[in-house]
């Protein structure tokens, strides 16, 4: 695994591709929309590619929330875990706050997606310059349903961190650095720091 530091944290520069959690037991490998649902459904957790496609294993899987529930496993390699929520606000901290955002992202992959006059979708390719090395690709995400959204111009990321009311807190790269709480039955990257 490679990393980066960046002030006093070390974080890995890849988007998360464990299947198993630390003990050794698998993390469900979900393989269509209707699987993806019933996970979500009976609380399981699981992990895909984006559009059930292996071929955007170079974003990271996607995971839900429910690989941070169950409180007897973890998710965990070579003395890194993944970033809870105080971890994201001292990156945030570091780089100076929201509005730089853009230091984070990856030098390739982000675009600009819109419409010309007929209403026809037009991507057009951005340029990062990604700062601080922390390569952070536009992964996109997949909701409860299975249907997946927005690879190319954001990146959606767990942290290990609740709310208290049942959902996790999320740290969100788009156009800003925003954080929110989210049903774990929704499928996000995962980045690992260093314990």
């Amino acid at each position: 695994m490679e990393t980066i530091k960046i002030g006093d944290q070390v974080w890995s520069i890849d988007n998360s591709i464990i299947k198993k959690f630390s003990n050794g037991k698998d993390i469900h490998h979900c393989t269509s929309k209707e699987d993806w649902e019933e996970c979500g459904l009976i609380e399981k957790p699981a992990w895909c590619y984006y559009d059930f496609d292996e071929k955007n294993e170079k974003y990271g899987l996607l995971y839900n929330g429910y690989v941070f529930i169950d409180n007897q496993r973890e998710l965990s390699e070579d003395g890194f875990r993944v970033a809870d929520f105080a971890d994201w606000n001292k990156l945030d901290e570091f780089i100076g706050g929201k509005d730089f955002v853009d230091t984070l992202k990856s030098t390739e992959g982000w675009e600009k997606v819109g419409t010309d006059d007929n209403d026809n979708e037009i991507k057009t390719p951005l340029k990062y310059d990604d700062k601080h090395g922390f390569n952070c690709l536009p992964s996109g995400w997949v909701n409860d349903k299975g249907d997946f959204y927005q690879l190319g111009s954001i990146s959606k990321f767990w942290t290990c961190t609740d709310d208290d009311t049942g959902k996790l807190w999320a740290r969100i790269i788009g156009f800003k650095f925003i954080s929110t709480a989210v049903k774990p039955e929704n499928g996000y990257s995962i980045r690992l720091i260093k314990k």
